[in-house]
């Protein structure tokens, strides 16, 4: 269980930096602190944009075949044939880390050339609790769209 404690930064004196009236241990001069994983309440709640795509992969079902699956339909917009991926393992392993769980990874953008490059967009989706988390940046920030049906 990871336990924060707030501090107060007080003003650096001759390199050395000063913490609620202590010395930071291990902390050399102009080090930046220590950045823990985000909890759940830090990330922010998603936009609406996102959900589009959640509503499209909650009527496949939420695929968790553990490898990334080629699927190809109409853009529910254009009516173009389209192509999507998804299903495949989130490792978990970026930073910022989500919650402990067992996630699965899905494109949060359709595809006009099967060969065209899949962005960043994702949709990441925790197998038991359907907690569900979108990124823009290819898992470097998140915001939470809350549990996914």
């Amino acid at each position: 269980m990871l336990t924060r404690v707030r501090r107060r930064l007080v003003p650096v004196i001759l390199g050395t930096v000063l913490v609620a009236g202590g010395v930071a241990a291990g902390s050399p001069a102009g080090a930046a602190p220590h950045r823990p994983a985000h909890a759940v309440a830090q990330i922010a709640a998603c936009p609406d944009p996102s959900a589009e795509f959640a509503d499209w992969w909650s009527g496949k079902g939420w695929p968790r075949t553990g490898e990334n699956e080629e699927y190809q339909t109409t853009d529910p917009d254009s009516g173009d044939t389209v192509w999507i991926w998804g299903g495949e393992t989130y490792r978990n392993d970026s930073d910022p880390k989500l919650p402990d769980g067992t996630y699965n990874s899905y494109d949060a953008v359709f595809l006009t050339d099967q060969d065209q490059n899949r962005g960043t967009r994702r949709l990441v989706r925790e197998a038991d609790t359907h907690e569900t988390y979108y990124t823009d940046d290819h898992y470097g920030s998140w915001c939470d769209m809350g549990t996914t049906s």
